[in-house]
């Protein structure tokens, strides 16, 4: 079964006594895995999906821009695994995002994904090939752009090491992502005993999506 795959069961007690008193409990949801009942109301919300030749991470933003859905994606890269870099095509109409979901990675196995923070993430299959779960001491920052919030993330000591480990730098101004200046958004945080996933993930809460993905030599952050 893969991670974060919801389950619900519905039970119904009935106590009879003297008087045949009839109760009925109707809907019990029990949540696995310890996520909560706010994650199963996210997981149970009803999207459409028509996309063809497209990456996992296309399909993950479009519902975070259509549907307002925190999510985040570390992308694959092709370089630490044996999957060839994959296109899927996924029609999916009216249905619960966590059957979107389960289609993305059945189309794609290289991923699985899971809800963190009330946030939808989608990850490497394979735990080992993760950079986000690197471990970082405190991440404060207060009315910084998008852009001055990405390179605070990338200069992270924690973040530093673990590229220079993995033989990565970050990627240069020019390759990432274009967003208007006018952006009005500023972002404040302060977070201590975390992890870069923890931290990606506050960030989704306001702006609705990231990404990270290696290629090469450099490493890219967008949000």
């Amino acid at each position: 079964m893969e991670d974060g795959v919801l389950r619900v069961m519905t039970f119904r007690f009935v106590v009879v006594g003297p008087l045949f008193l009839l109760l009925n409990l109707c809907c019990l949801q029990v949540v696995s895995y310890g996520q909560s009942a706010k994650d199963g109301s996210l997981l149970q919300r009803t999207v459409s999906v028509g996309m063809t030749d497209v990456y996992a991470a296309q399909v993950l933003e479009f519902l975070a821009n259509e549907y307002r859905i925190p999510a985040g994606i570390e992308i694959v890269s092709s370089n630490r695994t044996k999957f060839a870099e994959k296109r899927i095509t996924i029609n999916v109409l009216q249905s619960p995002l966590e059957t979107v979901l389960n289609t993305i990675i059945q189309a794609d196995p290289r991923y699985r994904w899971e809800v963190s923070d009330g946030v939808i993430n989608l990850l490497p299959k394979n735990k080992d090939d993760s950079l986000v779960d690197v471990e970082v001491t405190s991440f404060q920052i207060d009315n910084l752009s998008r852009l001055e919030t990405k390179r605070a993330i990338a200069d992270l000591p924690e973040v530093v090491s673990e590229m220079k480990s993995l033989g990565l730098e970050p990627a240069p101004i020019s390759l990432w992502p274009y967003r208007d200046k006018r952006d009005p958004l500023r972002l404040s945080l302060n977070l201590r005993n975390t992890t870069l996933r923890k931290i990606l993930n506050e960030v989704a809460k306001r702006t609705k999506f990231w990404s990270v993905s290696s290629f090469g030599e450099f490493f890219l952050i967008q949000i």
